[in-house]
C-alpha cells in the first residue's frame, strides 16, 4: 500500500498551486472535504468521506506525509461510475488501509476527465484505535489583518507554538479568525494555520462574513469559499462533534435551515459524548440548549466572542459553557476528555515562547 511519493503526487502540487487543497487564488479547488479547517479523524481499517468539486470519470486518491504515500483509491471507467454530483459535489467513500501508521496525512486527488490534481494538507488523522483519554485546544478570536493590538499574526504562531508542545489531539478554532473578512485575511490565516501539527476544526464567527452579503441570513461566501462548510459534524469513537455557524446577530435558531440541520444531528442515536462549538451563545437561544443538549448527550458547549475566561453550567441537566479569552494575549484553554466525560479544563494566559 505504501510507496515512495510518485509523479502523481508532485503533479497534484503544481496544479495546486504550491500547498492545500487552494486554488491560485486561495479558495478551495477540487477537494472540498477533508480539508485543514474541516478534517477528518479516522481508524484505519474504517472508511470516511471524501468531497470533490467535479464529475469524475476516473479517481485517484492517496494519504501522504514526508516521503510516503497510503493509496486510497484508484478507480477506472472499467469499474463502473462513480456517485451521481450533488449541487456540482460528488462524495466518494474511501477506506484507510488497515496497516496505515498513525498520523496526520495530507490527501492528494488526481479525476480525469481532465486530470485534475488537487492537494489538501493537515487533512486526515489517521488512528490506530480511539482512546480512552484525549485532549483538544480551543483557540478563538485570532482576528488576522487586526492592526490594533499589533502583531496578531505572531501571537498566533507563538500559540501553536506552545499547543504543540501540549501533544493535544485536534485543535477547536472558535471564529473571528479574520478581523473582517478580507481574503488577504483568510490566506494569512490559513498559512498560520498549517502551523499546528494536530487537526484543526474552524468555524465562523462575526468578524468573518466579508462584504457583500444579502439579508439577514444571506450565503456565507467569502468564509466557505476559503474553509468550506460552517455547520458540520465530526467524530472521535462514540463521542460527536457539532459546529453551528453563528455568524449572525440573531445567532443560531432563527435560521430555520440551521435549526433543522441540528434537530436532524440530534435524531441520531445520542452519543456517549457530545461538544457543540461555536463562536457565541445567544441569551435567547440558550433554554433550547440546555433543555435539548443534555436530553441528547450533549453536555460541553465552547465557543468565544466574550473575550473571557468562563466555566458556568447552565439549566437542570448541567450543559458545561465554556469560553476562553481571545488571541490577542496569546491564551488558550486544553480540555482532557476520559471516558465519556470532561475532566480537566485548563486555561494558558500570556506565556510567551523563545
Amino acid at each position: 500500500m505504501r510507496r515512495g511519493i510518485c509523479l502523481f503526487l508532485f503533479l497534484a502540487v503544481v496544479a495546486a498551486g504550491g500547498a492545500g487543497a487552494r486554488n491560485l487564488d486561495g479558495t478551495l479547488g477540487l477537494i472540498q472535504r477533508p480539508i485543514s479547517t474541516v478534517p477528518v479523524m479516522v481508524k484505519a481499517g474504517e472508511a470516511f468521506d471524501l468531497t470533490v468539486a467535479a464529475v469524475p470519470e476516473e479517481m485517484r486518491v492517496a494519504l501522504y506525509r514526508a516521503a510516503e504515500e497510503v493509496l486510497l483509491l484508484n478507480h477506472t471507467r472499467e469499474q463502473g461510475a462513480l456517485p451521481p454530483a450533488v449541487g456540482g459535489l460528488v462524495t466518494v467513500r474511501v477506506t484507510v488501509p488497515a496497516d496505515t501508521p498513525p498520523g496526520l496525512y495530507g490527501l492528494a486527488v488526481r479525476v480525469q476527465p481532465g486530470r485534475v490534481s488537487d492537494t489538501a494538507e493537515r487533512a486526515v488523522k489517521v488512528v490506530a484505535d480511539w482512546p480512552q483519554t484525549y485532549t483538544f485546544a480551543h483557540v478563538t478570536d485570532t482576528h488576522i489583518g487586526r492592526q490594533d493590538p499589533p502583531l496578531v499574526e505572531q501571537m498566533l504562531g507563538r500559540t501553536a507554538a506552545l499547543i504543540n508542545r501540549q501533544g493535544v489531539d485536534f485543535v477547536l478554532v472558535t471564529g473571528d479568525i479574520t478581523d473582517n473578512g478580507r481574503p488577504e485575511q483568510y490566506r494569512s490565516f490559513l498559512q498560520l494555520l498549517d502551523s499546528f501539527q494536530a487537526p484543526t476544526f474552524v468555524t465562523p464567527g462575526n468578524h468573518d462574513r466579508g462584504g457583500g452579503e444579502v439579508g439577514a441570513y444571506g450565503a456565507n461566501t467569502i468564509y466557505e469559499s476559503y474553509c468550506g462548510p460552517a455547520n458540520y459534524a465530526f467524530k472521535v469513537g462514540q463521542h460527536c462533534y457539532l459546529s453551528l455557524d453563528t455568524r449572525w446577530a440573531e445567532e443560531f435558531l432563527p435560521h430555520p435551515p440551521f435549526r433543522a440541520w441540528l434537530e436532524e444531528q440530534l435524531k441520531a442515536p445520542p452519543p456517549k459524548l457530545g461538544v457543540i462549538f461555536s463562536h457565541r451563545v445567544a441569551d435567547t437561544d440558550l433554554p433550547y440548549y440546555q433543555e435539548q443538549l443534555p436530553a441528547h448527550n450533549y453536555g460541553l458547549y465552547v465557543y468565544g466572542h466574550t473575550h473571557d475566561d468562563n466555566i458556568k453550567w447552565v439549566g437542570p441537566k448541567r450543559l458545561m459553557l465554556l469560553n476562553t479569552s481571545h488571541e490577542f494575549a496569546g491564551t488558550f484553554s486544553v480540555v482532557t476528555v476520559a471516558g465519556d466525560q470532561v475532566v480537566v479544563v485548563d486555561h494558558y494566559h500570556r506565556t510567551g515562547v523563545n
